[in-house]
């Protein structure tokens, strides 16, 4: 009779406490029942990620099958996404059970070994890895938003403190025995008469250290140089975001931007013209509701004072004049009443806070460790093939052994490194900043620069709105609003305002 074990596994301590694990194992049971396979042992894995770093059990299960004397065939997961909810670890463990002769199967998806049972068992796990990516993306929008806002979630630079708050957020100062270094640096370095040794010569002597205390190195110097941080700008590589932090520069643009000259050599170049006009934020932005061409915006002379205007600017198109103050006035309007209710974004921060200080609090301590772990191995496996190649100091029988064992420690390592590469931010403060963003949309546009409330309308409505010359039409809003508006007014109207239809909840 074939041999099966049973893995089963949930991605929080909070899910432990449902019917999850009991139900899965029942299932997984019953499958092995019908399909005649004999139980070897069952691996509860209790509220870990799906992702390999820290699954004990799977890994506990991996040395059970390892065990000739145990002779495992099948290993049976409630579905597959059960099993990983990442391509990479999903293709690796499965790698490693298909050396020892292990099957997978799912007592509730029809996989198997069958060219149309690989098949489905591949869109399977793509399916989850694309559920975890989604995930990432609304979480990297979210950050956006904030950065665009001035808020920095991750760790600040040398130079820089994060003061905790009484109303949970975290305020960014000038660490005060440090950011006069820096700022010394910079300026020392942008007159151009010293190179980068002699300016961090200067500074060590006068006692500049890394956050650990230890000497900082000409490439780590060289980094810190290049940091738009200190210029008291916001910047995130790949991100596109170019954006003012809500703390104090250590050092002006100006000498910033000298730096930067210095290190690249190149000369500077024309600042392009900002397209965007400070007294008209909506320009471009709210289309005509006759033409649906983007309105424009300009000053009309009075007697005494100037009034600005929004209009369409199609020539033959008459229907769109309309005073400035009327057109903002009628737009935050329309935010407030696409606001969620406070107590769902309260609920929202907090569930998606537990989950990340239970998912991330000692991922992120393991990277240096399980990459050293990976090279510990590698090296190992290097002297076994010496021992075996050049010495003949072991027989075919113990190599085989040995460099099946490695290669699978290397694989799981390798994943453990690879799953616990995630990026440090201040996960609270982001949370804080965007539920904020979210409560007081219309206080935090009236606060905003010019293009950041261009940046901030296009993240509420993507796709812009249309203004007949009364009311707003329906748009729709980012996946926070349109989501969160969906649970807290299933049964009632998004926008009470003539012209303004619900939005649907996704």
């Amino acid at each position: 009779m074939p041999r099966a074990v049973i893995y089963c596994r949930v991605s929080s301590k909070e899910q432990t406490k449902n019917l999850s694990l009991p139900t899965q194992e029942k299932a997984c049971r019953e499958y092995c029942f019908r399909e005649g396979y004999d139980i070897a042992a069952v691996f509860i894995e209790e509220g870990e990620s799906a992702k390999t770093a820290n699954r004990t059990k799977l890994k506990e299960l991996i040395t059970f099958c390892n065990e000739k004397k145990n002779r495992v065939d099948v290993l049976v997961v409630n579905s597959v996404n059960r099993f990983s909810r990442d391509r990479f670890a999903h293709v690796t463990v499965r790698a490693i059970l298909s050396k020892r002769g292990i099957t997978l199967r799912s007592a509730t998806e029809p996989i198997d070994d069958s060219p149309a049972g690989k098949l489905v068992e591949g869109i399977l796990s793509t399916i989850a890895q694309f559920e975890n990516d989604e995930k990432a993306e609304r979480t990297k929008r979210g950050m956006k938003a904030a950065l665009e806002r001035g808020t920095w979630p991750f760790p600040v630079p040398l130079g820089y403190l994060k003061i905790p708050q009484p109303d949970g957020r975290c305020k960014i100062i000038q660490d005060l025995k440090v950011a006069p270094l820096i700022k010394q640096g910079f300026e020392l370095f942008a007159t151009g008469r010293y190179d980068r040794v002699e300016v961090l010569r200067r500074l060590s002597a006068a006692g500049l250290q890394s956050k650990k205390g230890r000497k900082l190195s000409p490439q780590s110097f060289c980094e810190l140089m290049k940091k738009p941080f200190y210029a008291g700008k916001l910047s995130v590589k790949g991100w596109e975001i170019d954006a003012q932090g809500a703390f104090e520069a250590i050092i002006s643009e100006d000498t910033f931007r000298a730096v930067q000259l210095i290190l690249s050599g190149r000369r500077p170049t024309t600042i392009k013209r900002r397209r965007n006009h400070p007294d008209f934020p909506l320009r471009h932005f709210v289309r005509c509701g006759s033409c649906e061409r983007p309105l424009t915006g300009s000053y009309s002379s009075g007697r005494t004072n100037k009034y600005g205007y929004y209009h369409c600017p199609k020539v033959k198109c008459r229907s769109m004049n309309i005073r400035r103050e009327v057109l903002e006035s009628e737009f935050l309007k329309l935010i407030e009443q696409l606001q969620p209710k406070p107590e769902y974004l309260n609920l929202f921060r907090e569930i998606v806070l537990d989950v990340w200080k239970e998912r991330q609090k000692e991922t992120i301590k393991l990277v240096a460790a399980l990459e050293s772990r990976v090279a510990e191995l590698k090296a190992k496996r290097q002297k076994l093939i010496e021992a075996f190649v050049y010495h003949h100091s072991i027989d075919k029988s113990v190599y085989d052994q040995e460099i099946e064992r490695l290669d699978d420690e290397i694989a799981l390592a390798a994943l453990d490194a690879y799953d616990a590469k995630v990026e440090e931010l201040d996960i609270q403060a982001a949370l804080n900043y965007a539920t904020n963003a979210l409560r007081n949309a219309s206080k935090f546009w009236r606060q905003c620069s010019s293009d950041q409330k261009q940046n901030f309308q296009r993240v509420l409505f993507p796709e812009g709105l249309i203004f007949d010359g009364e009311n707003y039409r329906t748009a729709p809003t980012c996946i926070a609003f349109s989501y969160l508006q969906g649970i807290s007014e299933r049964k009632s109207s998004l926008a009470s305002r003539t012209g303004v239809e619900p939005v649907s909840p996704p």
